[in-house]
């Protein structure tokens, strides 16, 4: 150090100079401007240096993970999985792994594709798309699947059944969905006598009875059985509830008749509610 600032808090006071203020709104510290205090100029170069590096090794990881990020229009999930099954001594477990994910677009509610790879490195390995429900709903509606279909597969001990969503809507917690049952409807056919009726082509209909699926979530509800007779708003005994029951609540009635002639009925259920 030169004569001019012997001690550190010399140096320093180097740091209120106008000098010091280009640095602050971004300027590279002048080194002329520091030769009379080597101190604070050899401080600075290092903090400047290591603040470059510091800046470099950001940008590269930030680099990085823009290849995992989506968009603000859209989410990450994932896009295909494949079924492990993990033996145990409790016997096989099947477990879901993730293999490729991708960014989804925030849109309203709709059914996209979600493989999976089912009896992965063996003979019987096969891609199916089983589906997810993704997208916007309205206040207290969530996008679930309102209507499935099943798919057979071959498998080492014959043949296995997966549920595939087929159609997706905005719904409640409590909600129908569609289930589909055929039957034979002689109806419309005159069997007459001495007819044979394996020769007989019935109606083939297809009915979507419907299913309440879902649950009623709620506070806890109290059922008084006996109260206080000096204080009626005391309950004294009570039952306590903490959700009620998704039940059909509208219903529409399906006849049909049997090769035998016998009449038949399917129940349709057309509306669900918490009950």
């Amino acid at each position: 150090m030169t004569d001019n600032y012997k001690t550190v808090e010399d140096c320093c006071k180097l740091l209120d100079t106008f000098e010091f203020s280009k640095r602050r709104s971004g300027e590279r510290f002048s080194k002329d401007a520091y030769l009379e205090c080597p101190f604070v100029y050899r401080f600075l170069a290092r903090v400047e240096e290591k603040t470059e590096k510091e800046q470099t090794s950001c940008k590269k990881k930030k680099t990085e993970s823009d290849y995992y990020r989506c968009s603000q229009e859209g989410h990450c999930r994932p896009r295909a999985a494949r079924l492990e099954r993990v033996s145990t001594l409790q016997g096989v477990r099947i477990i879901e792994a993730v293999d490729a994910c991708e960014c989804s677009s925030d849109s309203s509610c709709k059914r996209e594709s979600y493989t999976h790879l089912i009896h992965s490195g063996t003979p019987y390995q096969v891609v199916i798309d089983v589906g997810v429900c993704i997208g916007h709903c309205g206040k207290d509606l969530g996008c679930k699947p309102v209507r499935n279909n099943t798919v057979s597969v071959k498998g080492p001990n014959g043949d296995e059944v997966y549920p595939v969503i087929e159609r997706c809507s905005c719904v409640g917690n409590c909600h129908r969905m569609d289930h589909m049952e055929t039957v034979l409807d002689f109806s419309e056919v005159e069997i007459k006598e001495g007819t044979n009726t394996t020769d007989v082509k019935p109606v083939v209909r297809q009915i979507n009875v419907g299913q309440c699926v879902g649950a009623c979530p709620g506070n806890e509800t109290e059922t008084c059985l006996l109260r206080d007779k000096r204080e009626p708003s005391r309950c004294l005994a009570g039952l306590y509830s903490k959700q009620h029951t998704c039940t059909p609540a509208r219903f529409k009635v399906h006849e049909y008749r049997t090769r035998r002639g016998s009449k038949r009925e399917v129940i349709q259920i057309i509306q669900c509610i918490c009950v």
